[in-house]
């Protein structure tokens, strides 16, 4: 089967540039193409197949030569372009760099606008997790618990300077998160919980500052309890003023102070104890001015003078001094009584020779006096002199005035150093009679054949040190009135023991020495605990009566019990005493459980059960032998408590309240 085609087209196919003729050899056979012919002149079969390859290539040839023509025929229909059209597509083709920046410039601030809404995005989505309540809701109830418990620590007192650390410290939790770290916007909760514990750290915190700031007050009301007392003492051993009803005072803060359990509690104890300390120095002062203003009457008198109203402006401000009870009240009667012996030295101005020469002679008593007490008067007595001239030579109203005062004045001047002079002496014949009376009756044990002075509780390691520390921090004339009273009233509690030393009456009945004591210290009409230091035994007195007795447990001569008149400062029922000393020191002890403990000095010192004694009486408060047996607790006397039997204790305990007084001599 051959191809066939038309004339017509073989004549295109060779109207190109040029006629091909193929020449090739295949095998032996050798043919040549006859433009006019339609067969090779060859081998048959190989004739053919040849003119089909060679239509085939003329076919493709044909094809080209038309996609040529076609070509050239649209390129022909294109116009030329003109100058100014050339021109134009060169200013468009320059133009197009500051187009691609243009398109650049809005595509980075389409990229910025993106990237900011995706850094909003993220924020947004960092502040919702930050924020999520179940993060936040823990350390924001510890926050508000923490809150409430500041608030309610100042509500019942607790001192702002102990709070303010605390507040500082909730103030840094609460700015402490980690708030430039990216962790902390993706994984909040660590940073929250570590805030949480932190907030119940200062929880704990702040209930261990409530719990020693109210143990501080406490004791600090203690000893403003105890002061009160002492100055009480003082001002109805004399005495001065309505003294009873600062007596009932102290009781009612003795009944609060039972009850006290929160700070505001024990600064109110305190305050009052303050208030009440201040108003009894006010009275002495006030007590000193009377008794001038009495002397002023006196010689007024002496000179006939007629003194009917000034005596009854006195007795009014005697009455009112008597009968003043409240503090405030005591300091407004202070100013008027003042107000008055300005107008009775204007009285005296008038009547000035007497007076004046009354005042000279009450300054020279004084220098003696002063002189008595081995201080130097030189200086006292050149005023002496000086105020001698001054009034001699005084003529106008003025001159008087200023003579008097001037007189007052010096007098006033040597007030202090004449109550330093007297405590100074005061101490020192205290410290002669103990260690006098010591040499002279020393005990010996025969435990472990030792000599012991037998009141080691008035010397150094007892009252002693005690009456030195105050006479050296005295600073003002009541403080050495003060000093001077305590001085002898631990010399009247140093008599009572030397003469209860010599007494043969039996410990459980009433000694003459307690009788002493009662009346001097004015407790005939009160509950008083009388512990003899020499008889190591308890006399419990109701109203000047005997009701019961006891053998005690005093302290050693290291640690002695303190004589003196002392209040109850704390009841505790039952209770455990730990050892204010360190580990290793040979007064520390185990933390010891006590039934029955009436604190009677702030020091730490208690009546108490002692459990594990088993002797009491006479010398046990020397070591000795215990019928128990001997420990390292029970061989000697006490570290300062008074030591009873268990059952004792409970009766006394029981038997007894917070106006007791406790007596130890």
């Amino acid at each position: 089967m051959g191809y066939t085609t038309s004339q017509e087209n073989i004549d295109t196919l060779y109207t190109g540039d040029e006629q091909h003729a193929a020449d090739k050899s295949d095998g032996a056979a050798t043919y040549t193409a006859d433009p006019d012919a339609t067969q090779l002149v060859s081998d048959p079969d190989k004739t053919i197949k040849r003119s089909a390859q060679q239509i085939a290539q003329l076919y493709a040839r044909a094809v080209a030569i038309k996609q040529e023509q076609a070509l050239a025929a649209n390129a022909a229909t294109i116009p030329v372009p003109s100058t100014d059209q050339v021109e134009e597509l060169l200013e468009q083709k320059k133009a197009r760099p500051q187009k691609n920046r243009d398109k650049t410039s809005i595509l980075s601030a389409t990229s910025l606008i993106v990237l900011v809404l995706i850094v909003l995005l993220l924020a947004f989505e960092a502040n919702q997790n930050i924020h999520d309540p179940r993060y936040l809701q823990r350390p924001q109830q510890k926050k508000a618990q923490l809150d409430q418990l500041l608030s309610h620590a100042q509500a019942i007192g607790v001192p702002e300077k102990d709070l303010a650390p605390l507040r500082q410290k909730e103030d840094q939790t609460s700015t402490a998160l980690p708030w430039f770290s990216p962790s902390f916007y993706l994984q909040p909760a660590a940073a929250y919980q570590a805030q949480a514990t932190q907030y119940s750290g200062l929880q704990q915190q702040l209930s261990s500052t409530i719990t020693t700031a109210t143990q501080q007050l406490q004791t600090q009301a203690q000893q403003d309890l105890q002061s009160f007392q002492v100055v009480v003492s003082r001002i109805n051993m004399q005495p001065i003023g309505n003294s009873n009803a600062f007596t009932q005072r102290f009781s009612a803060d003795q009944l609060q102070l039972e009850t006290a359990r929160e700070p505001n509690d024990y600064l109110a104890i305190s305050n009052d104890a303050h208030a009440s300390i201040d108003a009894l120095n006010t009275l002495e002062v006030m007590a000193k001015q009377l008794a001038t203003m009495h002397t002023m009457l006196d010689t007024m008198q002496q000179a006939g003078l007629n003194t009917n109203e000034l005596q009854k402006q006195y007795q009014q401000d005697i009455n009112a001094f008597n009968n003043a009870s409240d503090p405030t009240v005591i300091q407004q009667l202070h100013t008027q009584l003042t107000m008055h012996y300005q107008a009775m030295t204007g009285i005296a101005i008038q009547n000035y020779p007497a007076v004046s020469q009354s005042k000279l002679q009450n300054f020279s008593q004084q220098i003696t006096t002063l002189k008595n007490y081995k201080k130097d008067t030189t200086r006292y007595q050149r005023s002496l002199q000086a105020d001698t001239a001054q009034v001699a030579n005084a003529q106008t109203t003025q001159d008087r005035l200023t003579a008097l005062l001037h007189i007052d004045s010096d007098i006033a001047s040597m007030q202090q150093e004449l109550a330093n002079g007297e405590a100074h002496g005061a101490v020192a014949a205290f410290h002669r009679e103990v260690n006098n009376w010591a040499k002279d009756h020393l005990y010996h044990d025969t435990f472990d054949d030792q000599d012991y002075a037998p009141d080691s509780e008035y010397m150094s390691q007892g009252i002693g040190s005690i009456l030195d520390a105050d006479l050296n921090s005295a600073s003002s004339e009541e403080d050495f009135r003060a000093v001077t009273l305590e001085a002898q009233n631990a010399l009247f509690n140093l008599h009572l023991l030397e003469d209860d030393s010599q007494s043969k009456t039996p410990y459980n009945q009433a000694h003459t020495t307690d009788i002493q004591a009662l009346n001097h210290y004015k407790l005939t009409n009160k509950q008083v605990l009388m512990i003899s230091l020499n008889g190591q035994a308890m006399r419990l007195y109701q109203n000047g009566h005997l009701q019961r007795a006891f053998q005690v447990v005093t302290g050693s001569p290291q640690r002695p019990s303190l004589p003196g008149v002392w209040p109850v400062l704390d009841r505790k029922s039952p209770t455990v005493f730990i050892s204010k000393e360190p580990k290793g020191s040979p007064y520390w002890f185990a933390p010891t459980p006590i039934q029955y403990a009436i604190l009677y000095h702030y020091g730490g010192d208690f009546i108490h059960d002692a459990y594990w004694r088993a002797t009491f009486g006479p010398g046990t408060q020397y070591p000795h032998q215990d019928t128990s047996g001997n420990t390292p607790y029970n061989y000697d006397g006490s570290h300062g408590c008074i030591n009873m039997t268990v059952s004792d204790m409970a009766w006394i305990y029981n038997h007894t309240n917070w106006q007791t007084v406790i007596v130890i001599y």
